[in-house]
């Protein structure tokens, strides 16, 4: 994955937010919300970069789709 989102243009990074709790829980509820919350960055060799703010807002549609 490399798009360019930011002017200055160039690589941001990547992660994986596993998302299967939130998505069944919001299933079950209707709706589910997870206030921002700021997350510390750090390289595979422990070198600290910085920090992320990550925060989401999960409502189902009515339509199902199994695979």
């Amino acid at each position: 994955m490399d798009e360019e989102f930011f002017t200055a243009g160039g690589f941001a990074g990547e992660t994986i937010i596993n998302l299967k709790g939130i998505i069944m829980e919001g299933n079950e509820k209707r709706f589910i919300e997870v206030i921002p919350v700021a997350y510390n960055v750090v390289l595979e060799d422990d070198t600290y970069k910085g920090q992320i703010k990550v925060g989401l807002r999960f409502t189902p549609s009515n339509v199902c789709i199994f695979n």
